[in-house]
């Protein structure tokens, strides 16, 4: 079929997806991974679509190495990243003629009822970014103060790569959310799990440019940071640096969202307070 019929292609050996088509076509090579253990994810059915359409241009399977690769006419699609006990996922990508598109697709396992995953991507002009999650919880924390009769007390707690966990109850039996993944070479995923033991009060989420590019006012807006959030019912929210308001960006640090523990309504952030 020619590149103006639709006519998809069925999987080929390697994982690879090819369309037939009269002219010249471009490639698309891409990785299937884990956001939570960072590994790579085989038997994802990665379908190309023209974007608004719901027919197949071109189906691959991601190999043993979450690996795939789809030849296409050159154009905007959205590749569908399919498999069973995941979030589907979707991807816009454009493809020139003669020329290599590399994507990578992030897959997380379906989450239970109650919970939500953060997961920040960026790509390689900064190394290492990390998320902060402020939450209502608390947890155990040792003073430093000799005035103050050393020991520990019980205070808020935030999750990041120092502190990879927060609870609910003080015998730390009930787990309020995770760190599960820290990227520290670049381009993450570096993932959050929120579990169901929510608490009353705000979840702060916010990104900070860790890695020293740029000196002391980095170069956090060249990291094309963004943010996927992934809801118990199967959809995801998507959250980009560069459509941020000015007020949520102040140098190395960018306020993304926070989440009402009751409610559980997000809100995008204007500024630091982000209310």
């Amino acid at each position: 079929a020619g590149a103006g019929a639709g006519a998809g292609a069925g999987a080929g050996a390697g994982g690879a997806g090819v369309v037939a088509a009269s002219g010249p076509v471009g490639q698309v090579q891409g990785d299937c991974g884990s956001v939570t253990t960072g590994l790579p994810v085989p038997g994802v059915v990665v379908t190309a679509t023209k974007p608004g359409s719901a027919v197949a241009v071109a189906t691959a399977t991601s190999s043993a190495d979450g690996k795939f690769s789809l030849h296409l006419p050159p154009g905007s699609y959205v590749l569908h990243g399919v498999l069973a006990g995941y979030t589907q996922v979707h991807r816009p990508v454009n493809v020139a003629a003669n020329a290599v598109k590399h994507v990578r697709m992030e897959m997380s396992t379906l989450l239970a009822k109650g919970e939500k995953r953060i997961v920040l991507l960026w790509n390689d002009k900064v190394k290492d970014l990390d998320g902060y999650l402020k939450t209502p919880a608390k947890t155990w924390r040792r003073r430093r103060s000799r005035k103050r009769g050393g020991g520990t007390y019980w205070a808020s707690c935030t999750v990041y790569f120092r502190h990879r966990k927060c609870y609910k109850d003080r015998a730390q039996t009930q787990l309020n959310s995770n760190l599960d993944l820290d990227d520290r070479d670049g381009m993450g995923p570096e993932t959050i799990t929120i579990r169901n033991k929510w608490e009353p009060g705000q979840f702060s989420y916010k990104v900070h440019q860790y890695s020293r590019e740029g000196g002391k006012r980095g170069i956090l807006k060249k990291s094309a940071a963004k943010v996927l959030l992934f809801h118990d019912d199967g959809t995801y929210s998507v959250f980009l640096l560069k459509n941020a308001a000015p007020g949520a960006v102040k140098g190395k640090l960018w306020y993304v969202f926070s989440i009402d523990g009751v409610t559980k309504k997000v809100t995008t952030c204007k500024d630091r307070h982000c209310r």
